[in-house]
């Protein structure tokens, strides 16, 4: 076949009649605008330039000029090398039938990006498809579940870097979007893998990767996500359905930032820490952010946190873990140390939400509907400084908030610690001409408001004296016992005090003295008093 057109088309004048001599590209090479015919229409001779034409052709196909102060030009067919690869390129149907590995793999062997359109069914494989090449990304601009399947056997479904070659880490490596499937025999959905991961010769890690926007279901016999390097960044990784297992961060597993973590339905753990059952080494410094674990199983926990140090968690959601066996929610065993766990929501059931044996343990603000057992308890050795626990709304309790059957009792619990200033409201209640009530202090530990401050009293008469006072936080008090002080007068001559108590029904403080003269006198008070709600 000619590369270059030789021969052009007669002009056809339209009656049917030809009326041009078959035309020539005169130098039989390139077009280049010089091109023309002599066409014979009528008694006249029209020459039939094809400037146009080549100028055109010449210009898009041959040259291509980006926009911006600086730019060259350059051939469209240079510019296309510049374009991620799809699996398409190479061969891939996406009709969920055909088994497109080979296909996906070649895409992937280009060493370039690989983008991922959507597919009619999914994109069939039988084998892992993971990036090859340090900075690879793989990609699709849509989140459809299920977009790549392995239907067929226990393959991994991506590894990061290629465990049978030496220096087969891919740092910096990436995937955006994408979905996958396994079965009931797959062993491994996605792999983060470290130095010598699989006994290579690695000299690097598959690190500082980046996993944005992926969900992994249906592997059925090992863990969806194994992260054993460090300094990864995580995003809104899912794992909705079907998986024994959720996310595992072990062995070299340090400083990795997982921001949005959805993980449901596992027959066992949804997130382990540490604690791999072939490595004996510490995770250091992982971060979670926005975690969901859920209708979960597993024989310590849900979460479960172990040969690791300064794990933090903020901002847990933890529903029905209960229903599938697990004894707590969320256990850090006595070989963590350093654990920060900030914002705690627990619904449905279960024995205990979360259980402490590590060292230097700080849980607060945990919120929990009803449990059988506490909603934190500290046991081992476990050291633990607890802050804020509340019961939900409307939530009768059966268990208790805290509790500790540490060695020595080594837990702290500052639940609700505060304090603040108030103008309490006061009413003349006995033998009371007038009351001024000033600006007052209290603090809050836990359950327990402490508060101090001053009231003048003008009593009407000699005699028995009662004012009531308002409470700086409102408490359902029950009995009188539940609010006590004392106050008196800093008169030089009348030594005038009395006592303070509850006022159960009108839910204040009762101040009770006899008075001994009609003076108008400054009182100063102190007490504390039970919160109840």
């Amino acid at each position: 076949m000619a590369k270059y057109p030789t021969q052009l088309l007669p002009f056809w004048k339209g009656d049917g009649v030809q009326q041009i001599a078959d035309a020539s590209n005169p130098d039989a090479g390139p077009l280049d605008g010089a091109e023309f015919a002599t066409v014979s229409r009528g008694s006249g001779v029209l020459k039939t330039t094809l400037t146009a034409i080549g100028t055109w052709v010449l210009g898009t196909f041959l040259a291509f000029t980006q926009t911006g102060v600086g730019a060259i030009a350059r051939t469209i067919l240079a510019k296309l090398f510049d374009l991620p690869v799809t699996p398409q390129d190479f061969g891939a149907v996406g009709d969920g039938s055909n088994d497109d590995t080979a296909a996906i793999r070649a895409a992937i062997a280009t060493g370039k990006s690989v983008y991922f359109p959507k597919p009619n069914s999914f994109y069939r494989i039988t084998d892992e498809i993971g990036p090859k090449f340090a900075g690879q990304i793989l990609f699709t601009n849509c989140r459809l579940r299920g977009m790549i399947r392995n239907t067929t056997n226990d393959k991994p479904l991506a590894y990061f870097g290629d465990p049978t070659v030496s220096n087969g880490a891919t740092p910096q490596a990436g995937m955006r979007g994408l979905t996958f499937f396994g079965n009931a025999a797959t062993t491994r959905g996605i792999v983060l893998s470290t130095v010598n991961e699989n006994g290579s010769a690695w000299t690097d890690a598959s690190k500082d990767c980046s996993l944005h926007d992926v969900a992994v279901d249906f592997v059925g016999n090992g863990w969806a996500l194994e992260c054993y390097s460090w300094c990864n960044d995580i995003r809104n990784f899912t794992s909705y359905e079907g998986n024994k297992r959720g996310a595992i961060f072990a062995v070299d597993a340090n400083q990795n930032n997982v921001s949005g973590l959805y993980v449901t339905g596992c027959a066992e753990q949804s997130l382990q820490v540490g604690a791999h059952p072939t490595s004996t080494r510490v995770s250091r410094g992982n971060s979670f952010r926005g975690v969901v674990v859920q209708q979960s199983g597993g024989a310590d926990g849900v979460v479960v946190i172990a040969d690791a140090d300064n794990t933090t968690i903020t901002g847990l959601y933890s529903e029905s873990n209960n229903v599938k066996g697990a004894p707590r929610a969320v256990f850090v065993k006595d070989t963590a140390r350093g654990t920060v766990i900030n914002g705690v929501s627990h619904l449905s059931g279960g024995a205990v939400v979360i259980k402490n044996e590590g060292l230097g343990t700080s849980v607060d603000g945990v919120v929990s509907s009803n449990i059988t057992g506490a909603i934190v308890e500290n046991a081992g050795v476990g050291t633990l400084n607890l802050g804020t626990v509340e019961w939900m709304a409307g939530v009768t309790p059966s268990g208790v908030k805290f509790s500790d059957s540490s060695v020595g009792g080594r837990a702290t619990f500052l639940d609700n610690i505060y304090s603040g200033l108030w103008t309490p409201t006061v009413t003349a209640l006995t033998n009371v001409d007038a009351v001024t009530a000033f600006e007052c202090q209290y603090s809050r530990v836990g359950n327990v408001i402490t508060f101090s401050g001053q009231v003048n009293i003008d009593p009407t008469a000699t005699g028995l004296t009662e004012i009531g006072m308002s409470l700086p936080v409102a408490s359902n008090l029950i009995a009188t016992r539940q609010a006590a002080g004392t106050y008196s007068s800093n008169s030089s001559t009348i030594k005038d005090g009395g006592a303070i108590y509850g006022d159960s029904t009108n839910k204040r403080l009762t101040f009770r003295h006899v008075a001994g003269s009609t003076s108008n006198l400054s009182f100063f008070f102190s007490g504390s008093y039970l919160v109840r709600t």
